[in-house]
């Protein structure tokens, strides 16, 4: 009876240490912190937003003219003597020409190069909603896979006393020797889960890292607190506002406003360009007949036009191309919105089967197994329960712990996903996750 109750309190003592464990944490990592550093430090970020800043740069160079020509030149200059004032049209030459796109071409480039620019915001947007997604799924991850080696670590204290409680009990005629050795089995099996969960935590140590811009074998705290937002209402209002708000939808608006400013341009492309062209010829006087005579200065201009009598082989292909762009990017778009949507219902449906396994877990199955557990022991104390029954039923208390936190985990993921698909505000995520709204409970 006294090694029974030896093992009684070696369960209580568990019980006091996973107590224990819920008040004294380590340093923990800050949800609201990553976001902030990610968005300020991820290096594909900082690439997209020096795009951005490109594309802002070239619309003024697309509404201006081609640079001027000035051409600096001499004209009729006689060869045996190379005199100036030799031959009357002996002269110096100074010509400037400007070339002007056809009427209309510049505003439709400055347009394309306009969408272009806005394209590109989108896309920043785009990725810094999905950044944002990512460092959520990643602490996400990081929180089960802590607790789930936490959980498991306290498993292996505890079949460590559960050995030394099985062999006590065997030595004086009252166990079996069975149990000690499924114990053991039991124990080896917790220590190769141990090391697999160790390898998963590193490989998401590193890709959280990868999204911080820091190093990938960078140490990182514990995840010990996780948001746990009430699931949206209406899956096709999530739908709706995705269709609305998405920036990847939007860069595809942008990218068909740019296809058709470009197709009309195509279409200019008919009507010729013209370079106007003004010259000043500066003579000298000149002896003729043993007279000098006075020479003034000569004036020139013109305007030339290019001829596009290829039309057939060159405007005409680059006016069907630009409609036949206009199509793909429009299609692209329309397929792209029905992706949203089909993500948005799936992803809704991820969500909620995780919310109703978490609500099951704590509402129904893990406190039965808590009441098991209860009654295995009292159980035991009446030797109307072996000792391994109560080693299964706290095992599988735990394993349900492991589970809770699997599908916490899994719905913050699914939440981040409907956030990024909706383009919830960034700064409305940070403050929800500083501010905690539903804490999980800690066992």
């Amino acid at each position: 009876m006294n090694t029974k109750v030896k093992a009684l309190g070696i369960l209580a003592g568990c019980g006091l240490a996973l107590a224990w464990a819920g008040a004294v944490r380590a340093q923990e990592l800050r949800l609201e912190d990553l976001i902030q550093e990610a968005l300020a430090h991820n290096p594909e970020l900082q690439a997209r937003a020096e795009e951005w800043s490109a594309a802002k740069e070239q619309v003024p160079q697309a509404g201006a003219l081609p640079d001027p020509m000035l051409t600096l030149g001499v004209m009729s200059l006689p060869v045996d003597s190379w005199s100036f004032n030799r031959e009357p049209m002996t002269q110096k030459t100074v010509e400037v020409s400007q070339a002007f796109p056809f009427p209309g071409k510049r505003p439709l480039l400055t347009e394309a190069k306009k969408a272009e620019r806005d394209a590109a915001e989108s896309k920043l947007r785009a990725l810094q909603n999905q950044v944002t997604c990512e460092v959520r799924q990643a602490y996400a991850e990081l929180y089960y896979l802590d607790h789930a080696l936490e959980v498991t670590r306290q498993n292996q204290e505890l079949l460590r006393q559960f050995i030394q409680v099985a062999g006590a009990l065997y030595a004086v005629g009252k166990g079996l020797q069975q149990d000690v050795l499924k114990a053991q089995v039991e124990l080896s099996m917790l220590l190769d889960q141990e090391i697999m969960l160790t390898q998963d935590r590193k490989m998401a140590a590193a890709n959280l890292n990868r999204l911080l811009g820091r190093d990938p074998s960078a140490a990182l705290e514990s995840a010990r607190r996780l948001d746990l937002e009430p699931l949206p209402a209406d899956a096709k209002a999530l739908a709706e506002k995705a269709a609305a708000a998405n920036p990847e939808l939007a860069e595809a608006d942008r990218m068909v406003a740019e296809s058709q400013a470009l197709a009309r341009l195509a279409q200019r492309s008919y009507y010729p360009d013209f370079t106007v062209m003004l010259g000043y010829g500066f003579r000298e006087d000149v002896t003729m007949a043993g007279n000098r005579v006075e020479q003034s200065d000569l004036v020139s201009g013109s305007v030339g036009f290019n001829l596009p009598i290829y039309s057939f082989r060159k405007q005409s292909k680059q006016a069907a191309e630009g409609r036949a762009r206009v199509q793909e990017r429009r299609h692209e778009r329309e397929d792209r919105a029905w992706r949203v949507r089909e993500e948005v219902a799936a992803t809704y449906a991820q969500a909620e089967r995780a919310w109703r396994q978490i609500q099951l877990y704590q509402g129904g199955i893990i406190p039965q197994s808590e009441n098991s557990l209860k009654s295995a022991m009292a159980g035991y104390q009446v030797n109307k329960v072996d000792f391994l029954t109560l080693l299964d039923s706290q095992k599988t208390l735990y394993d349900l712990e492991i589970r809770l936190r699997r599908r916490q985990a899994d719905y913050s993921r699914a939440i981040a996903r409907l956030d990024e698909l909706s383009a919830r505000p960034v700064a409305e995520i940070v403050q929800s996750a500083a501010g905690l709204k539903l804490e999980t409970p800690e066992k």
